[in-house]
């Protein structure tokens, strides 16, 4: 698939600095575009059952974006690249192995949405034997888009049900934010309960006055602003967690707790 946007920022290039944008060489008036939507079932035959039982899905594809960067004709007298603009954006995009976040501009888009890419690939489109394109065949690290962060922060009230809702286009999967909890007294225990998802409980124990945990669920990571506090000896190792759409709270203590999050989107590229 070929992208076509005003701008685009691909880990510390932002094409709009240098007068560059996105463009295509070729004809897409009609096109079909894979989205990188693949799935294989997992399934197993039991007993004497001629009919397997399918056990879940897991995605076998990728989204595989080709962007072709090209000068703006209002910015730039000239449409082809020199020897040493070319070697900079190869630096800048190829230099360091890993996923870099990418954001596209464009008209069409009607929420803010990042991807994670690597380049796979690198091509020129030349024109009399001179550089007009440089087109960069990536690679995204799932078949996700990702929402901006979602920050809120709930004054939570002792055994007061609170809802959150969560819009994640992965419906047979957990999200996973960070969770940021703080005591302004000494307290015994916290419990944070979510209701909807068959009460799965979050404990701490012993927690100080004026003290901050965070509890990062996705990397389950936890730890304490006191910083000679082993805190997962107080800890029952349920890190919090998200089922899509409506998700109902409860908490044993009056604590001010924060949730932050991004959410999956199937978005393909507009």
């Amino acid at each position: 698939m070929e992208i076509f946007a005003e701008d685009a920022i691909i880990g510390d290039l932002k094409l709009s600095d240098y007068g560059y944008l996105l463009a295509s060489f070729s004809d897409n008036s009609e096109s079909t575009e894979d989205l990188g939507m693949d799935q294989d079932t997992v399934e197993e035959y039991i007993g004497h059952n001629p009919t397997p039982v399918l056990l879940g899905t897991q995605s076998s594809s990728k989204l595989k974006p080709t962007l072709t960067v090209v000068k703006n004709p209002c910015v730039h007298k000239l449409p082809d690249f020199s020897e040493h603009e070319c070697r900079d954006i190869l630096r800048r995009l190829t230099g360091n192995h890993g996923y870099k976040r990418m954001q596209i501009f464009h008209n069409a888009i009607d929420e803010e949405l990042f991807y994670n890419v690597r380049t796979v690939s690198v091509n020129y489109q030349k024109v009399a034997g001179k550089v007009v394109g440089i087109i960069l065949n990536m690679e995204c690290d799932s078949q996700f888009a990702w929402t901006k962060e979602t920050d809120i922060t709930i004054p939570a009230r002792q055994d007061k049900p609170f809802n959150l809702y969560i819009s994640t286009d992965d419906l047979s999967s957990y999200v996973y934010p960070v969770v940021t909890v703080r005591a302004s007294s000494p307290l015994a225990s916290i419990s944070l309960r979510n209701i909807s998802d068959n009460n799965w409980e979050t404990v701490i124990k012993h927690l100080f006055e004026n003290e901050v945990i965070t509890i990062d669920s996705r990397h389950q990571i936890i730890f304490s602003s006191r910083k000679d506090r082993l805190i997962a000896n107080d800890f029952n190792m349920r890190f919090p967690r998200f089922i899509p759409d409506k998700n109902t709270y409860i908490t044993d203590q009056d604590i001010s707790i924060q949730f932050k999050y991004s959410l999956p989107r199937k978005a393909g590229f507009v």
